[in-house]
């Protein structure tokens, strides 16, 4: 979702049936490998504490018995914590999206950028909150550098696509069966319409809108991106740009 003359544009060839197949077919094969692992890490980003907890949880009856690992259990679990991880914030992401809120902040468009994105936001919110990545000056600099009124006029207008996609355009019984890129009709977010350079880019662009409408948008952020070429093992063939922090 990078506009095409960003840094990063997505590449040509990523929009290709016959690549999309190749890496959906390594993808399918080493999945399962890496699923287990996942399920066996218990969340190994985690600190060590947490993870003994979720150790003496998965592999610890009440008696105090270790038990066989038990992956439907553990996926139980991680599939309730990643849950909640997404709940715990996705609030703030709906208020930025409301209608009502945003026609408010016409009156105060400086107050929309100091307050509803550089605090209420999250993914923003952190950003500039993490001095200790000397990679995100840049956004930092130039989010406090953009203007407040582009900034408004961008969150208002990609609100607006999402709920006029979500009412006309998704169809959920057929969703699923969608193979080819332009029938998901994304492509105008690719625009200048919905982007503020350096700012309002493909990765915070997906988030605000995947935590509205989880089940029509995925988060298409660089780190999302880096695990498909993980997943595929790195062998992307005929793309030079892989993700990565």
């Amino acid at each position: 979702m990078y506009t095409k003359d960003h840094d990063h544009a997505v590449e040509d060839i990523c929009y290709k049936i016959a690549h999309m197949e190749q890496i959906l077919k390594t993808i399918k094969a080493n999945f399962p490998k890496h699923f287990e692992m996942f399920l066996r890490s218990r969340e190994s980003d985690k600190s060590k504490e947490y993870i003994d907890e979720l150790l003496d949880r998965f592999m610890v009856n009440d008696s105090g018995k270790h038990l066989v690992f038990d992956a439907k259990i553990a996926f139980v679990e991680l599939m309730r914590m990643a849950e909640n991880d997404f709940e715990s914030d996705r609030k703030s992401y709906i208020e930025l999206f409301d209608d009502e809120s945003l026609e408010e902040y016409d009156e105060d468009r400086q107050l929309f950028k100091s307050k509803a994105l550089a605090i209420d936001s999250p993914i923003i919110r952190k950003t500039l909150q993490n001095v200790n990545a000397p990679a995100l000056d840049k956004f930092r600099h130039d989010f406090w550098k953009s203007n407040a009124n582009e900034l408004l006029t961008k969150v208002k207008t990609l609100a607006e696509f999402a709920k006029n996609y979500s009412e006309h355009i998704y169809d959920p019984a057929h969703y699923d069966e969608i193979v080819l890129y332009q029938d998901f009709h994304f492509d105008e977010l690719d625009s200048e319409k919905y982007t503020v350079r350096g700012v309002i880019g493909g990765g915070i662009r997906s988030a605000f809108l995947y935590k509205n409408y989880p089940e029509i948008f995925p988060y298409r952020s660089r780190l999302s991106l880096w695990h498909y070429g993980f997943w595929s093992t790195n062998k992307l063939s005929g793309v030079t740009w892989i993700p990565n922090f």
